[in-house]
């Protein structure tokens, strides 16, 4: 049998309207990235708390390809932009939600459903064949949205278990679409018309008008005048309010009193089951820490590097799957979720600075560079008392720890390598606050260590400073 194509040339819009609608999208997957990252620090639950990193990763690969091809179209690969300002204010309403269901709602109900619906459009519509990379694009996308749509709406369902808690949640969805309707929508364009059988065009919004004048003008040879569409230029900031420390779900606690900590670590033999379960537990809030403080970064430095913030989701991701992984491996050694205390001391030391590097400076180039060495004892520990299943896993996390390093080092040098004076005061700054947090640890853990040194390392994963600048950093 002959292979038939069935697809014709010509399609509803240029590379002009194609490129202006691409842009849109990766505005709109760049404010929900940044949402969910900036978000995390105040979600109690760790189960939406691992999916939001999850999901701002594939977001933010969304965003990259999208920049891609924009590129390809003739334009720069990091422009974004709002169709119009009032869909930027929309987008501005659901990022200051306080309560986590009206999040979930914004994002999963609203915002990627309709992107969901925009992508096929876009591919329905544009030329098959001319366009085919954008076509294969948005489908791809389409397809990673739509898993996210199904995730959120089961969360939803599980957070709406009273009458009230449905008639909110049903409220604020139609709040929100009805500003969506108003907006028209991601490209402005308004509602698609696809979706409606036998349904007219719209003529209702601008861009529509703009794209068919623009179309036959292009098809009888007129270029010489090009309709300008309006885009957006409202722009507001994420930064959300100081806290002492993130919000977190029972049974998880914090505690500021260092007696509580002594009088709970446990005083038990490296390697034993009690060892890994006390150490273990207490990686679980350094994941935590590392997707709250990262996705924060996200949210409050929207103008740094791209490719920085590519490495910064990458690392949201690797340590929202470490949550789910450490959390298993620590029930498998005994543990009972919530049996040690959290505190907040890094988080307070580490998360207000003004200098973005000073986010990562600390809990990156020292915290993760010893996690690593760590690691490895651990692994060994494990082998030796034949946990096989959890030194393996133990060496995928210290895999991806290393890459941790690696990508913040890198990056602090670069962007101080013409300023020598702010590294210094980075490298200072940063030595002081590890000192601080050393001491913290060491007191802490003292009882439970009986005063031995090999022991008192294995439990706080820190070796022994004398002053500050004993402390090593891998940028410095």
């Amino acid at each position: 049998m002959p292979i038939v194509d069935r697809r014709e040339f010509g399609g509803r819009f240029t590379v002009r309207e194609t490129s202006r609608r691409l842009r849109c999208y990766r505005y709109t997957e760049i404010q929900i990235m940044e949402m969910l990252g900036g978000w995390c620090h105040t979600t109690p639950s760790l189960v939406v708390r691992a999916a939001f990193g999850s999901h701002l990763w594939e977001d933010a690969q969304h965003s990259d390809q999208v920049g891609t091809r924009i590129a390809q179209l003739r334009s720069s690969s990091d422009r974004q932009e709002p169709p119009n300002d009032k869909f930027a204010h929309l987008c501005e309403k659901i990022w200051l939600a306080p309560l986590t269901l009206e999040r979930l709602v914004g994002v999963y109900k609203v915002l990627k459903p309709h992107l969901v619906s925009a992508y096929t459009y876009h591919t329905d519509t544009t030329d098959p064949l001319a366009d085919e990379p954008t076509c294969k694009l948005l489908t791809q996308m389409a397809a990673s949205e739509q898993a996210h749509v199904l995730w959120g709406q089961a969360v939803i369902e599980s957070f709406t278990t009273t009458v009230e808690d449905r008639s909110r949640a049903v409220a604020w969805q139609g709040e929100l679409e009805q500003d969506l309707l108003e907006c028209g929508g991601v490209t402005g364009s308004g509602v698609e018309a696809h979706w409606l059988p036998y349904a007219e065009p719209s003529e209702s919004f601008v861009a529509d008008k703009t794209i068919d004048a623009e179309l036959r003008q292009q098809r009888n040879g007129d270029t010489s005048k090009r309709t300008r569409v309006s885009k957006g230029t409202y722009s507001y900031s994420k930064k959300s309010k100081p806290v002492d420390y993130p919000i977190v779900e029972e049974p998880f606690w914090y505690s500021e009193d260092e007696e509580v900590f002594r009088s709970t670590a446990p005083i038990c033999e490296l390697g034993s089951r009690e060892f890994f379960a006390y150490r273990l537990h207490t990686l679980i809030y350094g994941e935590i820490d590392t997707v709250d403080r990262l996705g924060k970064m996200l949210a409050d430095f929207p103008d740094l590097p791209w490719k920085m913030r590519m490495d910064i989701a990458h690392q949201i991701w690797d340590e929202a799957r470490h949550i789910q992984i450490v959390v298993k491996a620590t029930q498998d050694q005994g543990a009972r979720l919530g049996q040690f205390p959290w505190s907040g001391i890094i988080w307070r030391l580490t998360q207000y600075g003004e200098d973005p590097l000073s986010r990562i400076s600390v809990n990156n180039c020292w915290g993760e560079s010893l996690l690593c060495g760590t690691l490895n004892v651990w692994i060994k520990l494990a082998l030796e008392a034949k946990k096989h299943k959890l030194a393996e896993l133990l060496d995928f996390i210290l895999a991806d720890e290393l890459v941790h390093v690696e990508w913040a080092t890198r990056w602090i040098r670069e962007l101080t390598e013409n300023d020598l004076h702010r590294r210094q005061e980075l490298a200072d700054w940063s030595r002081n606050t590890a000192f601080e947090i050393q001491q913290f640890r060491y007191r802490t853990n003292r009882v439970a260590a009986q005063d031995d040194p090999v022991k008192i390392r294995a439990l706080t994963a820190i070796p022994p400073y004398n002053t500050p600048d004993d402390v090593p950093l891998t940028f410095a």
